[in-house]
């Protein structure tokens, strides 16, 4: 394997660890989560992020309108309820911690559709 080839190798395995998944930020504490909605169950949504103020993108590609609260914040809404083949977006600002993301839909977060998000410094 050539030198160019294996650096290339090397950089495009940075490239994707570096992306933390689909969490996107410039290392300041501002981050975009891009997830999607599917039938009773989110997809797309790391595991971990850094604290600081998260955006949250989700595109509903269910049947049925979905919405995403987070339970530790006084069940604050963070997106409003997105019909299917719509997309919605909002931020919020999120200290260390563990948080529960859900949808308020009746049903859909008894049946799976709820995610625990681990905040870090």
């Amino acid at each position: 394997m050539t030198v160019a080839l294996r650096r290339a190798g090397l950089a495009a395995v940075a490239a994707v660890l570096l992306a933390g998944g689909c969490a996107e930020g410039g290392g300041d504490g501002d981050q975009t989560i891009e997830l999607r909605a599917l039938d009773h169950h989110y997809e797309d949504v790391p595991e971990e992020v850094e604290a600081g103020t998260v955006t949250l993108r989700m595109a509903n590609e269910g049947v049925a309108a979905h919405d995403l609260l987070i339970e530790e914040l006084d069940d604050e809404r963070v997106i409003d309820v997105v019909a299917p083949g719509d997309e919605g977006e909002g931020t919020v600002d999120l200290e260390p911690g563990t948080y529960t993301l859900y949808c308020s839909i009746p049903g859909h977060r008894e049946a799976g559709m709820e995610h625990e998000l681990e905040v870090v410094e």
